[in-house]
This record gives structure tokens, sequence and C-alpha cells, in this order.
């Protein structure tokens, strides 16, 4: 198994997202299977969207291990040397809950983990998000804000779900910045 980073190597992002079509996740490792809701999630109109500005050091991080990024149903490009990732916006965000089009993946030649169901609670600040196992998880909590949007702390939890999706011991840990987000909902 690998082990906890050193200090000043961060590690937990969807850098390189691509349609899951389009991966080339190593041959030894399956497909994961799209959950129906990802699927259903497709139809729904669009009210707005979520961009998140991943953080550069959890690029890097991901690069050393060998991490993929898979974003089903979003879009993921690098903006001015920023990766950024895009969810549309579905349902009714009035409520104090945004939920998102799609899923991010994370694979390796070891694993994958698919997180879906992507829902901000305003409420709670916090992202939730269904694992693979595990059910609905608090994936993320809110940072203090920023100039370039809320940073995104992942939890304890988030950090088990992916630990464990990839078979690592330890590399991902709570507190580590995901990266930051900013929602626009249509006029």
């Amino acid at each position: 198994m690998r082990t906890r980073l050193v200090s000043g190597l961060a590690v937990v992002a969807m850098s390189a997202g691509v349609l899951l079509g389009g991966a080339s996740v190593a041959s030894a490792q399956a497909a994961p299977r799209v959950p129906a809701a990802v699927v259903a999630s497709a139809n729904q109109a669009a009210v707005g969207k979520t961009t998140i500005i991943v953080d550069p050091s959890l690029v890097e991080g991901l690069g050393y291990y060998g991490i993929q990024s898979l974003v089903l149903f979003g879009t993921s490009q690098v903006v001015d040397g920023y990766t950024t990732q895009t969810f549309d916006v579905i349902g009714d965000p009035t409520d104090g809950t945004v939920e998102h089009r799609g899923a991010l993946v994370l694979a390796d030649s070891d694993g994958v983990e698919v997180l879906w169901q992507l829902v901000i609670d305003n409420n709670r600040r916090v992202v939730v998000a269904q694992d693979n196992l595990r059910g609905r998880i608090d994936l993320f909590t809110f940072g203090s804000n920023t100039s370039a949007g809320v940073p995104l702390l992942l939890t304890e939890a988030g950090a088990a779900a992916i630990n464990r999706g990839l078979r690592l011991d330890g590399v991902f840990t709570s507190g580590i910045t995901y990266g930051y987000v900013k929602t626009a909902l249509n006029a």
C-alpha cells in the first residue's frame, strides 16, 4: 500500500477530468459501473452551473500517484493554467441546497472511487455525495470565502472513501484543499 504524502505535496483532486468513455485508466482497471441516478440526471434541465477551480498542488499530487480524474456529465478543462471542473445545477436551489448533474470519479491502476449526486448544502456548509459503499457522506466542508471562491476542504469521511476506493493507505487526509467553488444560476 502507498502511504501518506510528505508535507507540502497535497493530493485530492479530480484534475484532468475527461468523460469516462475517453479515459485511459490502466488496462488492469475495469471501468466503474455508472450509477443509474447519474444517467437519469442527464435528462434534467439545468438551472445554472457550478465551477470548481482545482487547487494546483492537488493536480501535481494526483500526477505523482498516477491518479486520473474523470468528470461524468460535466466538463473539465484548463483555463489560464488552472484546471476547472463544471457541473450543471439541477433541481430547485431556493431551499439552500444546490444539486448537480453527474459525478466525480478518481481512478488509478488499483481502484476506482465514484462520487455522485453531488449536493452543496449551504445550510450545513458542506458538499454531500453518494459514495460507492458508504451511502451519503459529507465529502467537503467550506473554508472562508476568497476571491477565487469558497475553498472546499476534504472531510474525514471523504478522505476515507477515496483512500478505500483507490486502495491507498492514508494518502488522502481531512483538511486538504480540493479547490475553490462558485455557483451561478441562470437569470
